[in-house]
């Protein structure tokens, strides 16, 4: 059974919308440009996906993986250029990322790395952020459920783990390693037996022990086994039994 199912919706981008149609031609536009163009001398086969090697100063970082592989989803980055650039609809954004592709996504670019990459890594330090929070909660929970100390690693962002694999967190307990996906938590219903979770963010499926859920600002986590799972809109619900309660 399917844990996650993909979210197709209309984009927001303030200043006006796009259709999921519309927003599907978006990343093939950018995958031609990124895949066909520009880059297509440090493309790698991983499994069922054709990545962008990590550019050498990504390298550095431990990164496995380019930021460029995440452009095309990043709707923070759409919304930015069309304040930016005064876009004024659909077929401004395609034009403008046409006629400014080198720019706006080779390394030595105008708009690459002010731009592209800062956007890119600050959506990736939120999802980074919330990852911390775990893992200082699961060694809360180490501690006290099993009289354990433990250290959980956060996986290298864009390394094979976290983009491949799925798995933001991994942690022993009792000898054995497990691992989590991190996703954020905008709120939390409970009825008898489900608690229904509502998320952000485009969802799929997920292959680890564990799903976590969090609100920095509200200092808020909820830890899942990962069973039971299903998946409405933006909203998951889980059965309330594979709920993890320090």
């Amino acid at each position: 059974m399917k844990r996650f199912s993909i979210i197709n919706e209309s984009v927001n981008l303030d200043r006006f919308i796009i259709s999921d149609s519309e927003f599907n031609q978006y990343k093939s536009t950018i995958d031609n440009i990124l895949k066909s163009e520009l880059h297509n001398d440090k493309l790698v086969q991983v499994e069922t996906l054709t990545l962008i090697k990590s550019l050498p100063y990504e390298a550095n970082e431990g990164r496995h993986f380019s930021t460029l592989n995440k452009v095309n989803t990043n709707i923070l980055l759409i919304k930015k250029m069309v304040n930016m650039f005064n876009l004024n609809n659909f077929q401004d954004i395609l034009s403008f990322i046409k006629n400014n592709k080198v720019d706006l996504f080779t390394q030595n670019g105008q708009y690459f790395k002010s731009l592209v990459y800062k956007t890119i890594r600050q959506t990736e330090k939120i999802g980074e952020d919330n990852e911390d929070l775990v893992c200082q909660y699961l060694k809360h929970l180490a501690k006290k459920k099993f009289d354990q100390d433990i250290e959980p690693v956060r996986e290298v962002t864009s390394s094979y783990k976290d983009l491949i694999l799925g798995i933001d967190i991994t942690f022993p307990i009792n000898g054995k390693d497990y691992t989590c996906q991190v996703k954020p938590l905008v709120s939390a219903e409970q009825n008898e037996n489900t608690i229904t979770v509502t998320s952000s963010g485009r969802l799929k499926l997920y292959k680890t022990d564990y799903i976590a859920f969090v609100n920095r600002n509200q200092n808020s986590i909820l830890l899942f086994k990962n069973r039971g799972v299903k998946i409405d809109g933006y909203k998951v619900s889980i059965d309330k039994i594979n709920l993890v309660n320090i």
